[in-house]
């Protein structure tokens, strides 16, 4: 919580963000046309309630440039600019509220809207500056307007409203201006909304046609965690986000426009995918200086039909069936690398061209790169 001196006597704007009671308290010689402005931008979040709010933010405009410093360096959000102020504003009480709600909330970078009837809502997935706020826009005039920047849902599947202003660039320069959602002309959402769909919103040149693909549990929750806020913090994260959408029945799904080629490979391009290489070809068999290899621990790791969703280190990788199946075999004790490609070879056969041997110690070294196992070769340290 902001701690502050000398503040105005005005009363707070009081706000419901994320499902989180807020109070921004107007100061500075420009207090009042300051207040004013909260209200206009953020009319959608407005709340009148008694309860103790979570957090409380100052927020400083003064023509004095002295008299803002002190405030920035109380923990304001301050400035000489309305602009600017508005625009750290919507920063500031994002990242304020996110701190409140991490390990409780399913957090996506997405925007959220819903039928004005049902409440039935869709959740378009994508990196800032992709395209979320001009989905908003204009999915918006008929839809009704959650969010567009980030989808806050519950693990029952509900979606607790965020309707923030939006922030838009003025002739393409920042600041951005913050619009309200009324002044926008998006529709209010219902008061019960919940996620039926969660599509992987992208972007090509030359657009054409609207069109959706089908994405794989796995392949989609890797790609689900890196837009989601501090996932590590819910328990077993990639469950917990599998099994909500296997509830509702929205499985995540691809939303495209335009047939420029290659443009899943692309999307898919920073996804590690270990024991994806070729396997060698020809020649006899390499001896190995492997000697043991154990299992490093995960956060959390999704397995459906042979492959798997693995979230460590803050990092989220789909790992191929035969990947899977390999760490599957690997306990996090010590485990003998030569013992290992036995079983591989018992389990899985031979590969049509090189060594059982050759192909697995490929994978391991990749599995490695990615801190999955750990490897003790011929001149390390010995285990314990």
């Amino acid at each position: 919580m902001v701690e502050m001196n000398g503040a105005s006597d005005l009363a707070p704007v009081v706000l419901r963000v994320m499902g989180v009671v807020v109070h921004l308290r107007a100061t500075g010689g420009r207090a009042a046309e300051l207040r004013a402005d909260l209200v206009r931008a953020w009319e959608r979040c407005l709340e009148e309630t008694s309860e103790a709010p979570a957090a409380t933010v100052e927020i400083c405009l003064d023509d004095d440039p002295d008299l803002v410093v002190r405030a920035r360096a109380r923990g304001a959000v301050a400035g000489t600019d309305l602009f600017l102020v508005m625009d750290e504003v919507s920063s500031s009480l994002t990242q304020t509220t996110l701190e409140q709600v991490v390990g409780t909330r399913w957090l996506l970078h997405a925007c959220a809207l819903a039928d004005t009837t049902t409440g039935r809502t869709v959740v378009l997935v994508a990196p800032s500056g992709t395209g979320k706020t001009t989905a908003s826009r204009t999915l918006g005039q008929s839809l009704g307007y959650l969010t567009d920047e980030t989808a806050v849902i519950a693990l029952d599947g509900s979606i607790v409203p965020f309707a923030k202003p939006l922030s838009l660039l003025v002739d393409g320069k920042r600041p951005k201006r913050q619009v309200s959602p009324a002044e926008a002309g998006l529709v209010v959402a219902p008061p019960d909304c919940t996620v039926v769909a969660v599509a992987l919103l992208q972007r090509e040149s030359e657009p054409t046609e609207v069109r959706v693909e089908d994405v794989p549990m796995v392949e989609g929750l890797s790609i689900l965690a890196e837009q989601t806020s501090s996932l590590h913090l819910l328990d077993r994260p990639l469950h917990t986000v599998a099994n909500l959408l296997n509830a509702r029945r929205a499985a995540p799904s691809r939303l495209l426009r335009g047939r420029r080629p290659g443009a899943r490979r692309q999307l898919l391009a920073a996804r590690a995918r270990p024991g994806r290489r070729p396997r060698p070809r020809g020649g006899p068999p390499v001896s190995s200086s492997l000697v043991n290899v154990r299992r490093l621990p995960v956060i959390d790791e999704y397995v459906e039909d042979g492959r798997s969703a693995v979230l460590v280190e803050g990092r989220a990788l789909t790992l191929s069936e035969i990947a899977t199946y390999v760490l599957s075999r690997i306990d996090e004790e010590w485990t003998a690398y030569d013992a290992l490609v036995a079983t591989v070879e018992e389990e899985v056969g031979a590969p049509p061209e090189g060594s059982t041997g050759e192909a697995l110690e490929q994978l391991l070294r990749d599995l490695a790169g990615h801190h999955l196992v750990e490897l003790d070769e011929v001149g390390s340290d010995a285990p314990a």
